[in-house]
């Protein structure tokens, strides 16, 4: 079917209906003037068409109250995209799914709705969800795209059970109502087959990379876990964003909590993150030279890695693989070796010749069993200061003698860093006040 066939056939569908409706195709919009939506009409427009693309319903509202509805979505709001099987593009204004039916409908008028032929489609995008129709049980339904890969993919699909009320007036359940149930489905070849998405079977569709596992296994949760928190990465966007980088920049799944720490399920002082909050937008630099910007951003001092909160109970987690440095808080930091083991350094002060370096730990202390003492426990921050001299690290503590030896000063220079310090009154032990002598030395 060619474009001017698909026009055709819209126009033929539409005439005589009791609104103007508006179709778009690459771009061009064609409105179509609707006069009347009388059954002669219909019926004439529909008859002996052998390549429609759907078609309209006419329904009455004169059935039993029944609370709930047969639809998907709660309202008409939706905007959709159909792709035919020419790859045509039709957007759709005020669409929805009728469950019961199988069918995608767009209403026209409060008592008429265009219910589309989906043998005539490849797929349709409804709020940046992908719906797709397969064979099931001997029959078409229509599917919504949860994850697909060469291997397999993964469905939900959706089913209206009709629950009847009551005329026991005790019971105070009158009305009959309909309830909306989901279910998932495996597709390998043309086999579907009921599903359900429990962590350790969706490690074993990804052949044991927990990675992949913990990725779909968040995405499938997201609408509960969007209701509930304000998390501001969603797992569409870091599904996208990482899905095919994954293991190149390390990222790795794990659950976690503020109250725990080493096993502890004791309600523990403190936190064992570098930020009290999660209020931090951080950026990730490749080493390909890519920048990833996420919300949420913590380093989890435990174990000496960044993550991001995803929930209450759940972050990503990113190794240094590949990474550059990662920048929170208009701060830097990489990862150096340091006896025997990486370690992430927040680069206080960079030079050619130095780089003054700060490393971030957590301490656990645990408190008394006796009540009397109401000594809980407990996390304690610190952190110390080391200098990096080509591949050498070594530790450093930020006082006059240390900083002078470190930017190699002569008397002359000397003379003029203590005039520099004296008339900005800084001191040298303090962070914020090195630095910015630090800077002067570079001058």
């Amino acid at each position: 079917m060619n474009y001017n066939s698909i026009k055709k056939c819209i126009q033929q569908i539409l005439i005589g209906t009791l609104l103007v409706f508006s179709i778009k195709i690459y771009g061009q919009s064609i409105n179509m003037n609707v006069e009347s939506n009388n059954q002669k009409t219909v019926t004439t427009n529909f008859q002996n068409k052998d390549e429609k693309l759907g078609r309209v319903i006419y329904f009455s509202s004169t059935f039993k109250k029944v609370k709930g509805s047969i639809y998907l979505f709660k309202d008409w709001q939706q905007k959709a995209m159909l792709y035919t099987l020419d790859n045509q593009e039709v957007l759709i204004n005020s669409i929805n799914l009728n469950v019961p039916s199988n069918y995608f409908e767009s209403k026209i008028y409060k008592d008429s709705v265009l219910q589309f032929n989906f043998d005539k489609f490849q797929k349709v995008l409804v709020n940046g969800k992908t719906y797709k129709q397969f064979e099931f049980n001997g029959s078409s339904k229509i599917f919504e795209l949860i994850y697909e890969s060469d291997n397999f993919v993964l469905l939900k699909g959706f089913n209206i059970q009709l629950i009847y009320g009551s005329p026991n007036p005790m019971l105070n359940s009158p009305n009959d109502r309909y309830l909306q149930r989901h279910s998932y489905y495996l597709k390998k070849g043309k086999s579907i087959q009921p599903f359900k998405p429990t962590r350790k079977r969706l490690i074993n569709l990804f052949n044991g990379n927990e990675t992949r596992a913990a990725i779909l296994e968040s995405h499938i949760k997201k609408d509960k876990l969007l209701k509930k928190e304000s998390i501001g990465n969603s797992e569409e966007q870091l599904k996208h964003k990482f899905i095919e980088k994954v293991d190149n920049i390390g990222v790795s799944v794990y659950e976690s909590s503020e109250n725990n720490f080493k096993g502890s399920k004791k309600i523990v002082k403190g936190t064992k993150y570098l930020f009290n909050d999660w209020n931090n937008r951080g950026f990730l630099y490749t080493s390909k030279g890519e920048k990833i910007a996420l919300n949420n951003m913590n380093l989890n001092l435990q174990g000496n890695v960044f993550v991001t909160r995803i929930a209450n109970s759940a972050v990503y987690t990113f190794s240094f693989n590949n990474l550059e440095k990662v920048i929170i808080r208009n701060k830097t930091y990489r990862k150096y070796y340091y006896n025997g083991s990486k370690s992430v350094f927040e680069v206080v002060h960079e030079t050619d010749a130095f780089s003054l370096l700060k490393r971030h730990t957590v301490e656990f202390v645990p408190g008394s069993p006796n009540p009397m003492l109401n000594k809980k426990d407990k996390y304690i921050r610190k952190f110390s200061y080391f200098v990096k001299l080509g591949n050498k690290m070594k530790p450093f503590k930020l006082k006059k003698k240390s900083i002078l030896e470190l930017v190699r000063a002569n008397e002359v220079k000397i003379a003029e860093i203590d005039t520099f310090v004296a008339s900005n009154n800084l001191s040298f032990k303090n962070e914020s006040d090195v630095k910015r002598i630090l800077e002067f030395c570079k001058h």
